[in-house]
């Protein structure tokens, strides 16, 4: 099933006429997914007990639909359980990592042409001043595994039928991204640094400070807003290389990728509601 768009004066027409645990059946849903939708939309839900009242004859109140307020949306959409990716519907894609980076991927070249002459940041990890590629925060001693790593995950994508590219972003932004199913998402690939405290004494005072360290590991992530039910990121374990996660990766990348596409779709049918709305008070005056 795919997604569902459910109104504000449709599903208030409907909890009042029937019980939600049935209209819920019919959008396949939880009630309780459904009642959290009908407090996305400012919709009154029916008390415990009153269909148990109505049934037995005693009056019961039917509350007006309120106006709009607050953070109350005019549409919603909803995804029935089937139709949301799961960790066995996406299949994970083999991920190859060669040993050596012979003509990389455009994106991937400009990305390591920055990185090779970026200076050292607190962390120790490469950082170009004005970056253009693909995030990619490593100290200089793992660039070479990592920019392969990269060149394995951006082949991967566009065999599947996704692309990495240069994306428009907000205020005239330009950023690199995967583009899957229409859909931008970001990601990076990162080496966290431990911290060590470091006891500085001179002639005059002495205080703490602290120095970071590059460990070695690497981490992936998605580095979008969304709950996609996936990791968002993804740690190298001493028993596990990072090289055998690039497929789970990917599996993420598709999931947050629909999670973005469904959110997308849900604002643009509130845009037109509220357009139409906007016409209907025009007409009318």
């Amino acid at each position: 099933m795919s997604e569902i768009y459910l109104h504000r004066d449709e599903i208030y027409k409907q909890v009042w006429e029937r019980p939600m645990r049935q209209i819920a059946q019919d959008y396949g849903i939880s009630d309780v997914g459904l009642k959290k939708a009908c407090r996305r939309l400012g919709v009154p839900t029916p008390p415990v007990g009153f269909w148990a009242k109505r049934e037995a004859g005693k009056r019961v109140r039917v509350p007006a639909l309120p106006p709009l307020r607050g953070e109350a949306r005019e549409c919603v959409v909803i995804r029935p359980p089937e139709a949301v990716p799961d960790v066995g519907e996406l299949p994970r894609p083999e991920v190859r990592v060669a040993k050596r980076l012979d003509n990389p991927h455009p994106i991937v070249r400009k990305t390591l042409e920055e990185l090779k002459g970026a200076s050292v940041d607190d962390y120790g990890r490469a950082c170009p001043r004005n970056p253009k590629g693909l995030v990619v925060r490593v100290s200089p001693g793992q660039l070479s595994r990592a920019m392969r790593l990269v060149e394995g995950l951006v082949r991967a994508l566009e065999r599947l039928g996704a692309k990495v590219e240069m994306t428009p972003r907000y205020r005239d932004e330009v950023k690199a991204a995967a583009v899957i199913e229409g859909e931008p998402v970001d990601f990076s690939i990162w080496e966290p640094s431990g911290r060590k405290k470091v006891r500085i004494e001179n002639r005059w005072s002495s205080y703490d400070r602290f120095t970071y360290t590059p460990h070695g590991r690497l981490e992936l992530r998605i580095d979008e807003y969304v709950s996609s039910g996936r990791a968002k990121t993804i740690r190298e374990q001493a028993s596990k290389p990072i090289e055998a996660e690039l497929g789970r990766f990917i599996q993420s990348m598709y999931a947050t990728a629909r999670v973005l596409k469904a959110q997308r779709l849900e604002r643009e049918e509130e845009a037109r509601r509220r357009e139409e709305r906007q016409r209907e008070r025009e007409r009318i005056e």
